[in-house]
């Protein structure tokens, strides 16, 4: 499900995800920013051909959280549930048919992941 609001695009999984679920490997044309609403996710993904791993998390007591994370273009990614009840979502700039970034949503599918 993809949200539209003001200049940047919203795009959320269908429900909370459990314990050990796996968004499969996949890319984009663009940057966007992972943001972990709730539970924990690692996130997998080749850089310069070598296998890299994140861990983002929503806020822990006593801890700084690190809830985010940036993914570039082109790097393949998946995410797999480190917690029962995890939610992500990714945030990027609407696009329009030529890849530029728009200040409105156009509705042009491959500028939403």
């Amino acid at each position: 499900m993809i949200r539209a609001i003001g200049p940047i695009a919203i795009r959320m999984p269908v429900g909370m995800l459990e314990k050990g679920a796996v968004v499969e490997s996949h890319e984009h044309t663009f940057d966007h920013v992972t943001y972990c609403f709730s539970g924990a996710f690692r996130i997998d993904a080749v850089v310069n051909g070598q296998p890299v791993s994140t861990e983002i998390y929503s806020s822990r007591p006593g801890k700084p959280a690190q809830n985010h994370c940036t993914i570039k273009a082109g790097v393949a990614h998946s995410l797999t549930a480190l917690e029962d009840n995890s939610h992500y979502q990714c945030i990027y700039a609407h696009r329009d048919t030529l890849g530029e970034v728009v200040d409105h949503y156009t509705g042009w599918p491959k500028a939403y992941g």
